[in-house]
């Protein structure tokens, strides 16, 4: 590969979806080498106006950053603050590029295949023998565009996530992202709320109190869930971004479940 990321075309994407059903384990095995050669014979059986699996206007981003984070990846979440961090400072791209599957998964198919494939190897889905669980894996690490599973893009989302947040927090960036990239269980939940996490507000309002109340460090799926929930629904009544600071903080307070 060059050392500027091409994001692919819509039929390299279609390409490396349909292989993600039939051989999964051609990402699993993290050799971008051998998975392009099977995309290129993927396209080859389907006609197509589109030839190539890279479109022609690159990212300008040295692709280092990629050597560094494949010699560094561990399984599991250890590193993802200090990642975030990396990935965010090195990669100059735009929360469009961010949102890009067909940029995401060039980079993550071809310049990272040996993070993704390190940093997820310990999911139940990557370990299953069952043919369309390791589909979904592929899918949710390698494909697509979601800030809660995509390699690459959780990255970047996290620190800008937190970046944003802190400009209206009583908490620094760092101590932010410390507390997410800590505690998954609390931040996948707050993640799949788009609805409420498109407001730079009410994000700040919601991590602010659930630091301060302990709930981000219980990390606890069904609390945060549950809090989210009922947050949610009040949402649909209300402008939330229209709120004073305490009034907003205590609307959340009382979405907290009792103890």
């Amino acid at each position: 590969m060059s050392d500027l990321i091409y994001p692919l075309t819509d039929s390299g994407v279609r390409a490396l979806t349909e292989l993600s059903v039939k051989s999964p384990d051609v990402f699993i095995e993290g050799d971008p080498d051998a998975l392009l050669n099977a995309v290129a014979q993927q396209m080859q059986k389907v006609a197509d106006e589109q030839t190539s699996p890279f479109r022609d206007a690159p990212l300008e981003c040295d692709d280092s950053v990629f050597t560094i984070l494949n010699r560094d990846v561990v399984a599991g979440p250890s590193k993802d603050k200090e990642h975030s961090e990396f990935v965010y400072s090195e990669l100059k791209a735009s929360p469009a590029e961010m949102s890009d599957s067909r940029l995401l998964a060039s980079i993550n198919c071809f310049h990272a295949a040996r993070y993704v494939t390190e940093r997820w190897k310990s999911g139940k889905r990557w370990n299953s023998s069952n043919p369309a669980d390791r589909t979904k894996h592929v899918k949710e690490h390698w494909l697509g565009a979601n800030k809660e599973s995509n390699a690459i893009a959780r990255l970047w989302w996290l620190y800008e996530f937190s970046r944003r947040t802190a400009k209206l927090s009583q908490f620094d960036t760092g101590v932010i992202l410390n507390k997410l990239a800590g505690n998954v269980n609390f931040y996948h939940q707050i993640l799949d709320r788009g609805y409420l996490m498109s407001s730079d507000v009410v994000r700040a309002a919601i991590i602010d109190t659930c630091i301060d109340t302990g709930l981000v460090d219980r990390n606890d799926t069904t609390l945060t869930s549950k809090m989210m929930q009922e947050l949610n629904r009040k949402a649909g009544g209300i402008n939330l971004d229209l709120l004073a600071g305490d009034e907003l903080r205590n609307i959340i307070m009382d979405c907290i479940p009792k103890k």
